[in-house]
Parts: C-alpha cells; structure tokens; sequence
C-alpha cells in the first residue's frame, strides 16, 4: 500500500501529462486495439502502475523492448524499475537504425480541394540527416486507410462521421514529394524543429510502439494535424486548443516559436509561371513553338529559355510520364540555373479558417441587418495563398438577415467547393465547382434547395483571372442550365476586385444574376462591399472577422 501511494504521488508531481501524452490519452483513450495497452483500466494511473509491475517481472525486458518510449520515460523519472540495455532489442534497434535522424521537420503541404481530407492542406514529420539531400529523409504521416472504390460523397460522409481507422504511415520522402509537389502540383514547405537528438529518438521509440496502433479517423478533428501533434507533444507537452475543428496550420502555429528555418519545394508550374514572367516577347514565342514542335535546341539558346524547358520536360515526364524525341537533347544542354523569386505567402499569413460577418443590406424596400457564420472555409473573394490556384471551400455557411419586421434566411450553404486553376500551355487542368445548400438565387427569391455541379476553364489576361464555367443544377425540381463568369483581380496585396455573373436558363423561365465586390483585408478582418442585381438591386457592406 506504501509503494502504492508512493507511485501515485509520484505520478501527480512529476511529467503526468507526458504519461497520458505516451499513452494518447485525451478524457478517454483514443486507441482502439487493445493491445496496446496492459489493463483494461480507464485511468491512465493503473496503466502506470501495472507498466512498473510488469518491468519489474520476469517480462520486463520483453516489455522495455516493445514499449521503449514508455520503459525510457518511467527510468528517466526515476520510477522504481530495473533497467534494461535497448540496445540489445534487435527488431528496436533494426528499426531505429533505419532512420535519419538528426534533424526533424514539419512538412505542410498546400490545400488541394479535390480532396476532401486534404482541403485544407496535409501535415507530415520528415526525419532526415545533415549534409544529405531532405528527398531521402523518411516521412512519417497520419491517415486514413480507405478503400479504393469508396467515390467523393462516401469518402467525406465516413471521414466526417469516424467510419475510417486510422494509422501512423511511414514512407521515403520522395514519393510524397512525387505525390503532392508533382503529381498534384501543390506548395510543400519544410519547417525545421529544434528538437535534440535524444529527442527525436525518443519520437521514434514512440512510433515504434505506435506500429500496430489503430485509431479512429475524423476528417475535422481526429485528422494529421491533431495526432501529429499528439506525437510531438511526448516532447513539448504543449496546450492543444480543444476545437471542433483542428487543421494543419494549427500545427504549424503551435510550434511556431521551434521553428528554426523554413525550406520551400515550388510546383513546377509556378517555376515555369516565374521564368515565363522575366521572359521578353521572342524568348516566350521560342519557347512555346519548342514545346509544340518537341523540336532540338542548341547551346545559342537564351539561358532562360533553356531554363524553362529543362523544367517543362521534366515536368512532362515526372507528372505525366511523356518521353518526347527531344528528351535528351534538353535534358543534355549546359545552362545556369536562374534564380526563382516566389512571392506566394507562408501559410502562417494565410487567413483562419473560421469568420464571423456583420453587415447591412440596403434596398429599396426594406434596409436590414445580416449576420454571417461560417465555421469551415477558404474564400474566393479573400486574397488566395496560390496565385496559381484560386479554390474555394465552404461548409455550413448561414447567412440571416434581420430587420423590424422579420428575421429570415438568405442562404445556407452545406457545400460549396470550387476549384479554379489557371491555363496555361504546359498545364491546363479543368476548373470546376459544386454546390449544395437552400438559397434565394431564383426568380420569386424563394428559399429552394439548390444543388449543382459545374465545369470549364480559367485563365488570366492583365492580371484578370476569368473563371468561366457551365452548371447543371436544380431548384428543388426545377432543373435549369447556368453559364458563369467570374472575373477578379488583386490591386494591392489588401484589396481585391471582381464580377460575378450567373445566368440560369429553365425550361420555361429564366433568372440573371449580376455582382460586382470589393474586398479589404486587414490583419484578421476582411470588409466586403458588394453589389447584387437579380430581381431587385441590393447593396451589401460587411465586417468579416477569421478567427
């Protein structure tokens, strides 16, 4: 009963959040195979003291080799165990030495919204050594296990409700680089930690552990993010903010002040977007008859030029696995490499995810006051991340409008996804959109459930993005064709600009909707002037505020 009491006054005094941190203890477990734990005990003080029964028994030793975090933990807090040499644990030890590990990173990879787990970007932990390339360094991410037929709609559903297990996946990591910098063609940017080396041992004694673990997989909390950090804090022990929703930046926020450099992997099309921009007129014809002919260069090429194909052909080839007859000839000639200046923003500038608006809607009939939430998004009319990427995600969004007679709805938005890539001529991937939510965009400005789904194409003149797309969509059963125009540009980093046009044509009627916006943004607080003309001529002003 002594040794008992004593156990437990130690527990209380010294690391107890690193315990529960070690045995990913969050009001409950979140593990849930069972094996993973000794005792079917909820509290996380007899797992404690059943782990100190068992070192110190004929099994200690098979216990310090398969939980070493946990047996390297208790004997650096002085708990009253024997001590075991790890490295005579021949599978532990196989398993740390297979990893780089003098320096641990965060990796964040951009937002890519034809994803739905990935929307709002990915976060992994890369493991690499000093002086060796960062592309043979091991990743290490959290993620769903998901069956390969499941389509967009059931993916969301069950990562949104936790029908999915997750697992911690390790993985070279060039084939993430492969899969989210090349093959998806998004920003990757590396922040290095200040973490020693017995800590990031420590780290990997704990995925060790980890091997075999199971997990329940939410899209909106229980997601990278929060078990990445989960992982990192049996070091930092940091306050994770309990949230409904924890995203990738939030990572990168809570372990800002570890961060010592930031390393940066652009696509290849912003590389070829930067070089096509410090082109002059007959070096942009040179290279785009080049890229239309596949026909050889030679050494009096202007150095840009071969820049920009070297870039093109192994984009070409990395990302669709096209060998034109001229592979070799440019892929051989001798050029300097120019330097790329990307002006895209950190994603610790990016907006939060979350906004609450105020505003007024002025009218001829009748002047009311609006209030707007929006829990989940990313913001057309915000300033973008991407200046090659314009994406907009938009979940539960409610908007009422308030006056002296009544209050109504304007809209609710239950998902709103667009994705609107620029063309160029060595990418032109589809833009496209759906919608699915109760609105008033029709004819009467009736509330109508309206659902709809859109394709086409956006392109940029005069640093103009023109979005254009054509939806079939139906309110309530009133099927309807919409074509759709978007054009916006960014004056400043702080103001925007556009026109919206939406012409819905139905069977017997139609319905023409006209806005122009104009947005400012100021630290957290985006104010929002726009004008909409469909039945009746409206005016809105907001304050927005992203928290």
């Amino acid at each position: 009963m002594i040794k008992l009491l004593i156990l437990i006054l130690l527990y209380s005094l010294i690391s107890a959040n690193q315990w529960e941190n070690l045995l990913h203890f969050d009001d409950n477990y979140t593990i849930t195979n069972n094996e993973f734990y000794t005792t079917a005990s909820k509290y996380p003080s007899d797992e404690l003291n059943s782990s100190i029964n068992i070192l110190n028994s004929k099994n200690g030793n098979n216990f310090a080799c398969n939980f070493p975090a946990r047996y390297t933990y208790l004997l650096k807090n002085n708990y009253p165990i024997k001590k075991y040499n790890l490295l005579k644990c021949k599978n532990l030890t196989n398993f740390t030495n297979s990893f780089k590990k003098d320096k641990l990173s965060i990796v964040f990879s951009s937002e890519y919204v034809n994803s739905p787990s990935s929307a709002f970007g990915h976060i992994m932990l890369l493991f690499s050594d000093n002086n060796k390339n960062l592309d043979i360094g091991d990743s290490v991410h959290y993620a769903a296990l998901t069956p390969n037929n499941d389509g967009f709609f059931k993916y969301a559903y069950n990562g949104a409700t936790g029908q999915y297990n997750g697992h911690f996946i390790r993985e070279p990591f060039f084939k993430k680089i492969y899969q989210y910098n090349t093959k998806e063609q998004r920003y990757m940017y590396i922040y290095n930690l200040n973490f020693t080396k017995e800590e990031i041992l420590f780290i990997i004694y704990h995925l060790y552990e980890l091997r075999k673990a199971t997990f329940k997989y939410y899209f909106l909390d229980e997601n990278c993010a929060t078990q990445t950090a989960n992982l990192l804090n049996i070091i930092t022990n940091y306050k994770k903010e309990k949230n409904i929703l924890y995203l990738p930046i939030d990572i990168i926020k809570l372990y800002k002040k570890n961060i010592t450099n930031t390393i940066k992997y652009l696509p290849t099309i912003s590389k070829l977007a930067i070089l096509n921009s410090k082109m002059d007129k007959k070096e942009k014809l040179l290279f785009k008859n080049i890229i239309k002919t596949h026909n050889d260069i030679n050494n009096n090429y202007p150095n840009i030029v071969k820049n920009a194909l070297v870039q093109h052909t192994i984009f070409e080839f990395r990302r669709f696995h096209r060998w034109y007859k001229n592979y070799d000839n440019i892929m051989n000639q001798s050029y300097i490499e120019e330097k790329l200046t990307d002006t895209s923003k950190n994603p610790l500038e990016k907006t939060q995810p979350s906004n609450l608006g105020i505003g007024f809607i002025f009218n001829k009939n009748i002047n009311s006051l609006f209030i707007e939430y929006r829990p989940l998004f990313i913001d057309l009319y915000d300033l973008q991340f991407n200046k090659l990427q314009q994406s907009e995600v938009d979940i539960l969004n409610i908007k009422v409008a308030i006056n002296k007679q009544a209050s109504s709805i304007i809209s609710i938005n239950l998902l709103s996804l667009k994705s609107f890539p620029l063309q160029s001529i060595y990418y032109n991937p589809p833009s496209w959109a759906l919608y699915s939510g109760i609105n008033r965009k029709n004819k009467n400005e009736i509330l109508k459930f309206n659902n709809e789904i859109g394709i086409g194409r956006t392109n940029n003149s005069l640093n103009i993005n023109i979005h254009t797309l054509l939806f079939l969509g139906f309110d309530n059963a009133d099927i309807y064709l919409k074509p759709y125009i978007n054009l916006n540009t960014n004056f400043t980093s702080s103001l925007k600009s556009g026109l919206i046009l939406e012409y819905k044509r139905y069977k017997n009627n139609t319905y023409f909707y006209k806005s122009i916006f104009t947005t400012y943004k100021q630290n957290d607080i985006l104010y929002k002037l726009n004008i909409e003309d469909s039945k009746h001529l409206k005016l809105y002003f907001s304050i927005n505020l992203n928290f």
